[in-house]
């Protein structure tokens, strides 16, 4: 297929299409009760939910590999989103992505396309002057009129140009002083601050779509005494290294890793129910074991039930307590 190949769509946050700009990769003849959702590719489906989520929230995203499902076989396509500002309808592009920079060249090009249209009245204009033998001095400021106009329209240009470039450089900068408030600074994971917001967004999803939710609360067994044998800077790195592990048995751009605090973790998996939850921990435990033969970890796991009212404390003193529990187990044995 010509890689140069795209299709647009409007639709809105259900993924009905309201409108079809062009599709040049023929995804509407396959899709079911007007859904795009209806030909995404089942192991696709969180990340494609997880797309419009963040699209919905940031007004664009661009480069989100997605899977569809396009008579019977798999088409790999790359979206980009753009929210309408108006209404709360979603601009879709797929295969190709068009960036901010190449839609402002675009945006000049249609400036410039006007100007040489004025230019070209002016030019008429001015040869209706000589056709009714007007003065010398009349062409020359008809002239001088074209050469004003042409500066200024360039001054124009380049004042836009900048202007782009400082709003990309301010939002840039935003982003990173809204990254840092909700980081934490040694392990670079999520902290507490950023759980709630995102749980309630990830509750919403999850309710909207009938995906499953889990909340894993974990405690290292040990670190005191790894820390007052061996000292904090050792202790640092440990938590450093733990916090990778879980980055490295967790699905990237779809689950999320905080720390709490202290030697205390949280999961929240997307799509994911107890079953996979304790295969995520078989995972991280094995990995944590043949780092330090020392320390483990305790977890207690909590499936969301999308059907009652989020609880946020509710549930984090449920897992805390169900850690606890496996805690005081282990130390039996």
């Amino acid at each position: 297929m010509n890689d140069k190949c795209k299709s647009v769509f409007i639709i809105d946050i259900d993924t009905n299409i309201l409108d079809v700009i062009y599709d040049e990769l023929k995804l509407l003849r396959f899709v079911r009760d007007n859904k795009l959702i209806s030909i995404v590719e089942p192991n696709s489906l969180t990340r494609f939910i997880k797309f419009l989520s963040d699209l919905k929230k940031n007004k664009i995203e661009a480069n989100w590999e997605v899977n569809f499902l396009v008579d019977n076989e798999i088409l790999e396509l790359t979206l980009t989103g753009i929210k309408v500002s108006s209404e709360d309808y979603l601009l879709i592009f797929a295969q190709t992505f068009m960036e901010l920079h190449e839609m402002y060249d675009e945006l000049l090009k249609i400036n410039n396309e006007q100007i040489n249209y004025v230019r070209e009245i002016i030019k008429n204009y001015s040869k209706e002057i000589q056709d009714r033998k007007a003065t010398q001095e009349n062409e020359k400021k008809f002239i001088v009129l074209m050469e004003e106009l042409t500066e200024l329209n360039n001054e124009l240009a380049n004042v836009q140009r900048e202007l782009v470039k400082k709003t990309l450089e301010l939002e840039e900068a935003n982003r990173k002083l809204e990254e840092l408030a909700i980081k934490d600074p040694l392990t670079g994971l999520l902290n507490r601050r950023a759980f709630k917001e995102i749980l309630y967004r990830e509750y919403a999803k999850a309710k909207r779509f009938g995906i499953k939710l889990t909340i894993v609360f974990m405690d290292l067994n040990n670190f005191k005494i790894i820390n007052d044998t061996l000292g904090h800077q050792y202790g640092d790195k440990l938590l450093i290294d733990f916090s990778k592990i879980m980055l490295g048995n967790t699905r990237e751009n779809v689950d999320y890793v905080f720390r709490f605090g202290g030697d205390e973790f949280l999961l929240l998996l997307v799509g994911s129910g107890k079953e996979e939850a304790e295969k995520v921990m078989e995972r991280i435990n094995e990995n944590l074991r043949k780092r330090s033969g020392i320390v483990s970890v305790a977890h207690g796991i909590v499936e969301v039930n999308t059907e009652d009212n989020l609880d946020v404390d509710r549930l984090i003193n449920e897992a805390d307590f169900l850690m606890y529990e496996r805690k005081r187990k282990m130390k039996q044995k």
